[in-house]
């Protein structure tokens, strides 16, 4: 891999990092807001919702990381 490469690599990793780690932060805040509304809490249904996206969010940050941990391990980093 040329040097160009690797930076152009870095370059998307970043870039997409940093879009997952908006995306997840307007998730959580949402998310954040319905669980402060004690009627959220009281329907099953709603409560079930938020854990799922919690689950997902986590999910993708989890992959997130370990294809930035891939990455730099590539590279010779320890991350």
């Amino acid at each position: 891999m040329t040097l160009t490469d690797r930076y152009y690599l870095s370059r998307a990793a970043l870039s997409g990092d940093a879009c997952t780690m908006e995306r997840a932060s307007s998730a959580l805040a949402a998310i954040t807001q319905c669980l402060q509304d004690d009627a959220t809490l009281a329907n099953a249904f709603r409560r079930d919702g938020l854990l799922t996206a919690i689950d997902i969010i986590a999910g993708e940050l989890a992959d997130r990381a370990d294809f930035l941990r891939e990455m730099a391990e590539e590279e010779g980093d320890d991350v």
